[in-house]
C-alpha cells in the first residue's frame, strides 16, 4: 500500500447493531473514496472499523494515499460493462432531423 496515513475520523452516530455499523462502514468506504480520490490525480484507499461502545457501535475511518492514477481510475465503482468501447456503439441508431425548407434560407 501507499505512503502518508491520516488520522482516524470517528462517525458521530452509535448504530444498535453491528451488522448496520457494518453496512455504514462500506457506505463511507465508497463515498470517501469518491470525494477523496481525483481522476487523473491523487488516488487514496479508504480503510473503515467498526468499534463497540456502551450505547452501540460506531464506525471509524481513514483514507490511506494509494499513488497517482494516470487514467480513469479503475475504481471499482463501475464495471467492464459500463466502461466506453472503443469501436464505439454497434448497437446505437442514427437519427436524421430534417430541416424545414424555411430554416435553411
Amino acid at each position: 500500500r501507499g505512503g502518508s496515513v491520516e488520522e482516524w475520523t470517528v462517525s458521530g452516530r452509535e448504530f444498535p447493531t453491528k451488522e448496520k455499523a457494518l453496512k455504514a462502514a462500506g457506505i463511507i468506504q465508497i463515498t470517501e473514496s469518491r470525494l477523496t480520490s481525483v481522476p487523473r490525480g491523487p488516488r487514496y484507499d479508504i480503510e473503515t472499523e467498526i468499534f463497540e461502545t456502551e450505547e452501540g457501535w460506531r464506525v471509524k475511518w481513514r483514507k490511506v494515499f494509494a499513488g497517482y492514477d494516470s487514467g480513469c481510475g479503475k475504481c471499482s465503482s463501475c464495471s467492464e460493462a459500463h466502461t466506453p468501447s472503443k469501436t464505439g456503439n454497434k448497437s446505437g441508431k442514427l437519427i436524421e432531423f430534417k430541416r424545414k425548407r424555411q430554416d435553411i434560407e
